[in-house]
């Protein structure tokens, strides 16, 4: 584990408070070192084994764009665990600092693509995603259209915030529109929202 990462494999159903969960093999130090807050790799990784529990999962080689993606940390580890592409948007941090973190982990820009974007203004054409993740940066753009124009019909927006529960919808699930990926009021600390496609 010399550059902080474990070894390299999709990800693999896991089990809830087990200690060896993909998440707690990175090493503290990096993690610590790459994040703005909460630990965004657990979140990451209970947000989408929240969603493939609710038939959301993500399939290898799937287009994943990542917002908040901040220095690239949540973008490796979609690409590293679940075999995914991912475009890693973010307006505050800087593409080189995570095309550096992407690196440092043993992956470059076919698995991860760091870009300059605003969640709420994206300069990518409608539909082009498979899913949308978004890691502890949702509450942060305002509105809850960010990402949904760019994802694909019948894509999988999953996110999370630090605050809440993982939660996961299914734009163009029966009864909400592609337009509306968020969440039911239902949403919170202890009922995730899931939209089951």
């Amino acid at each position: 584990m010399s550059n902080g990462m474990p070894a390299s494999g999709h990800a693999t159903s896991r089990v809830p408070g087990h200690a060896t969960s993909r998440s707690n093999a990175y090493d503290p130090a990096l993690v610590r070192e790459l994040i703005m807050g909460p630990n965004p790799l657990r979140l990451c990784e209970e947000t989408l084994d929240d969603a493939a529990a609710h038939g959301c999962a993500l399939a290898p080689g799937s287009l994943v764009l990542d917002l908040g993606s901040g220095r690239g940390l949540t973008s490796a580890f979609l690409a590293r665990h679940w075999g995914v592409r991912v475009v890693a948007a973010d307006l505050w941090g800087n593409p080189a600092d995570a095309l550096a973190t992407s690196a440092r982990l043993g992956l470059g820009a076919r698995d991860v693509l760091p870009v300059h974007a605003d969640a709420c203004d994206l300069p990518f054409a409608e539909e082009v995603f498979d899913a949308v993740t978004c890691i502890d940066a949702y509450n942060y753009f305002g509105r809850a259209s960010a990402g949904s124009a760019s994802l694909r019909p019948r894509g999988t927006f999953a996110w999370s915030a630090s605050a809440t529960s993982p939660a996961t919808t299914r734009p163009g699930a029966t009864g909400w529109p592609v337009t509306t990926p968020t969440p039911p009021a239902t949403a919170g600390p202890s009922r995730p929202a899931l939209l089951p496609g």
